[in-house]
């Protein structure tokens, strides 16, 4: 509906490692009071409702984190390439300016000095009572997200830091596997020949 009204949108799209999405959701969940706190083997048993499509209270934390898919439905809807810009969320607290100076660029408007940043989670973020994932609750994770980082990777054309698919594989798809990038416009979706 966006694209029939104002074709010529352009759109933000922060991509995140979803494991590390879906903890922060969880987080973010008990900081606002909504879960009493909970260990790992909690937080695993809430993030991996995301293999079961029968449960439709996970269904929105799960979709924010598929996305390989959201991007594939955004270009499907007749989004051109070049009016998405990918951002890594990792590069908002490292090198905040350049991202700032990269939307800036790709939206027309002009650069702002940026002289404040303010974190989302504030103590939580680094201090004792942000809850984290178990390793084998990150592993079946892996395993749920695997397809979707793969056409993540293949419609961006770009690897991220934080990808579990092999670097081999990755080349072998035409994927540029540099991964210190910022932003980007994504490849789109290829025809495959017939």
């Amino acid at each position: 509906k966006i694209i029939q009204r104002f074709p010529q949108a352009k759109f933000l799209m922060p991509v995140r490692d979803p494991l590390e999405r879906i903890a922060s959701f969880l987080n973010d969940e008990n900081r606002r009071g909504f879960k009493a706190k909970q260990g790992n083997a909690k937080m695993d048993q809430k993030a991996l409702v995301c293999g079961d499509t029968k449960k439709k209270q996970s269904l929105y934390m799960c979709r924010l984190s598929q996305q390989g898919k959201n991007l594939q439905e955004l270009l499907k809807s007749g989004v051109p390439p070049q009016n998405i810009l990918i951002l890594r969320t990792e590069m908002m607290q490292t090198r905040q300016q350049e991202v700032l100076d990269t939307i800036f660029q790709f939206i027309g408007g002009s650069p702002e000095i940026l002289t404040y940043m303010h974190g989302n989670n504030g103590k939580w973020v680094m201090g004792k009572n942000y809850q984290t994932l178990s390793p084998r609750g990150k592993q079946k994770l892996h395993e749920l997200f695997q397809h979707d980082q793969v056409l993540l990777q293949t419609l961006v054309g770009r690897r991220f830091a934080w990808s579990w698919t092999n670097i081999s594989d990755d080349k072998a798809m035409g994927i540029d596997i540099q991964e210190d990038w910022v932003a980007t416009i994504p490849t789109g979706i290829k025809k495959t020949p017939k």
